[in-house]
């Protein structure tokens, strides 16, 4: 739900707002990607 409300937060803030490390987040966002649920972008 937060990618979905926060379109274009950054996986440091992301992490900060579920309590996870930023390399769980970065593993979470790659498996979004792969199953095409999410795209990244570059800042």
């Amino acid at each position: 739900m937060v990618l979905y409300r926060k379109d274009g937060i950054s996986q440091e803030n992301l992490a900060k707002i579920l309590k996870v490390s930023k390399a769980t987040s970065t593993r979470a966002i790659q498996n979004l990607e792969k199953e095409g649920m999410c795209t990244g972008r570059e800042t």
